[in-house]
């Protein structure tokens, strides 16, 4: 069970926030609509037709990282580019925009009641695929935030 004040309660609290700042960010960077055709999403389109190109918020880890002095959480979590045709060229410039604008100073700023301490990059793998999607960039990225009421 979680104690409403411990740091079981922090690791949740963020748990959407961090989430709804890193898909507005990609939202709304036209460069990366642009490349996209505005496929950027939380999910897979069900029944629709694989675009060329599409980014994938995917799934999220999160964990406490508290100190004696502030209450947080990581947040490990991985965007995918999903490419319809075969090369690269396309889904790694889709890939190195994501990164540019989850790293950059302004990045997702602060989440809502919660302070961005660090946004990393940990690993990006890129793989062929067989059937309708060709090629797929998994980017993996840490975020780390602390309670506001530290």
């Amino acid at each position: 069970m979680l104690d409403a004040g411990g740091a079981g309660a922090m690791t949740l609290a963020h748990f959407h926030a961090v989430q709804a700042r890193v898909f507005a960010l990609l939202t709304g960077d036209p460069e990366l609509m642009g490349l996209t055709g505005g496929h950027v999403r939380d999910g897979a389109a069900a029944g629709a037709p694989l675009p060329d190109v599409q980014v994938l918020i995917g799934p999220e880890r999160v964990r406490p990282f508290a100190s004696a002095t502030s209450d947080g959480a990581t947040h490990e979590f991985t965007v995918e580019v999903i490419g319809a045709r075969d090369g690269f060229d396309l889904p790694k410039r889709v890939a190195a925009r994501v990164g540019d604008l989850l790293l950059a100073p302004a990045g997702i700023g602060d989440p809502d009641g919660a302070h961005l301490v660090r946004m990393q990059f940990l690993r990006a793998e890129a793989r062929r695929l067989t059937g309708p999607a060709r090629r797929q960039i998994r980017l993996t990225f840490r975020a780390v935030v602390e309670s506001d009421e530290n």
